[in-house]
């Protein structure tokens, strides 16, 4: 079952994101290899981890609601059969975010933060979550934290840079947008 989930999120990576791969024969196939684990384990957390994020990208790039609504039902599924860890609530807590249920991803990404302070997954996130409730002194001091813990990450001053934009603080946008694309 983790070999099959393993493999789902490498081909699923490697088609949807880096388009490294023909898209519907690795959709098919990646849906195979979850159908497979999922009926050798149903409660195979890395199983439907694997299962919401292949259903994600599958949505993305065919918005197919179906696909959406597996998505969101494989990865209600892992947080049950896991609610304690931060790498199920990260992958919930993102899904959300992409969703716009903010609050529902504050509420998942704050748990796994508390719970993983050093995850860089769960920390992006939660700061998207912020932004998307319109709590932008949080996000900006949470980003500048990030950007203290990982001085490698762009995401931190390329993101505080757009939010700064956002709110009309060009002058103050600049440092950071040069620093996210200098690198």
């Amino acid at each position: 079952v983790e070999v099959l989930a393993g493999f789902v999120q490498s081909t699923i990576l490697l088609a949807g994101t880096f388009l490294a791969l023909d898209f519907d024969a690795a959709a098919t196939e990646a849906t195979a290899a979850l159908e497979r684990a999922l009926a050798l384990n149903p409660d195979s957390v890395s199983a439907n981890i694997a299962a919401g994020a292949a259903y994600t990208v599958i949505y993305h790039r065919t918005d197919d609601a179906r696909q959406r609504d597996r998505a969101v039902n494989a990865l209600e599924r892992a947080v049950e059969l896991a609610p304690e860890d931060p790498g199920v609530l990260a992958a919930y807590g993102t899904l959300l975010n992409e969703l716009a249920d903010y609050e529902g991803a504050y509420q998942a990404l704050r748990q796994a933060v508390d719970r993983d302070p050093l995850s860089r997954l769960a920390q992006a996130q939660l700061i998207i979550a912020l932004e998307g409730l319109g709590r932008f002194a949080e996000a900006r001091e949470k980003l500048l934290t990030l950007m203290k813990m990982y001085p490698d990450y762009l995401f931190a001053p390329s993101e505080l840079g757009e939010l700064l934009v956002m709110q009309g603080q060009l002058d103050a946008a600049l440092p950071y947008l040069r620093q996210a694309h200098a690198a």
